[in-house]
């Protein structure tokens, strides 16, 4: 609602106070925050009167600017205190914040981490499994995308075959069919279409069918599944 917050949506809430899994709607927009968010106060008007702090224990550590997302992925529960000793960090505890990498590895679009989070699937901890398995989806709905716009049809096949529980999939099945728009009768196309009528692809792909349909002859299968269609070509 308008002049309204759902607190539940912060970044840094979700990365700190947050415990178990967090929705998988939420997990993109945390791009690759694993502890905390400052974009409030780089907004609030007020800060414009902020001073650098002078007091050396604010400052940031320099074993711990940007390192690398494998390295921390990596830490097991010992070298997670040994490395955030003194730290508030410290405080939410090896798995929530392996948990955290785990999903900024998601939001890389980085290929070469895929394994550093493979290696987290079977993890003790089932949110930081969960957060991996995510994450490896993640990584291989962006290279079945990435091979869909070469038309690489087979490994797209194997792809929607091996993603079927993710939640996108419907996306690559989507320019599978685009691609290969005559593999598909109508009865296949009409479901496909109705099932995912409110996605942002439904009405490309509905016109694609529909040109197809056109433009090899088949009116009487075009009459039945698209009778108002509004296509000009089509209507030619």
């Amino acid at each position: 609602a308008p002049y309204k917050l759902d607190a539940r949506r912060c970044i840094s809430y979700l990365t700190i106070e947050h415990k178990g899994p967090v929705d998988p709607k939420l997990r993109p927009l945390m791009g690759n925050r694993i502890y905390g968010c400052d974009d409030c106060l780089a907004v609030c008007p007020w800060n414009k009167f902020a001073a650098a702090a002078t007091e050396t224990r604010y400052a940031a550590r320099v074993d711990l600017l940007a390192p690398p997302l494998a390295e921390l992925a990596a830490l097991d529960d010992a070298a997670f205190r040994a490395r955030f000793s003194g730290s508030p960090i410290k405080r939410i505890g090896r798995d929530r914040f392996v948990r955290n990498v785990a999903y900024a590895i998601g939001n890389s679009g980085r290929p070469a981490l895929k394994p550093v989070v493979q290696n987290l699937t079977d993890d003790p901890d089932a949110a930081v499994a969960d957060a991996a398995r995510w994450s490896s989806e993640r990584a291989a709905f962006r290279e079945a995308w990435s091979r869909a716009g070469r038309g690489e049809v087979q490994a797209l096949r194997q792809a929607i075959a091996a993603l079927a529980d993710y939640p996108l999939t419907p996306y690559l099945e989507f320019e599978l069919r685009r691609q290969r728009i005559g593999d598909y009768d109508a009865d296949s196309m009409s479901r496909f279409l109705a099932r995912y009528r409110d996605w942002s692809f439904h009405d490309r792909l509905e016109a694609t069918w529909q040109r197809h349909l056109a433009r090899s002859g088949q009116f009487d299968v075009l009459e039945r599944h698209a009778p108002d269609s509004d296509s000009a070509e089509v209507q030619c």
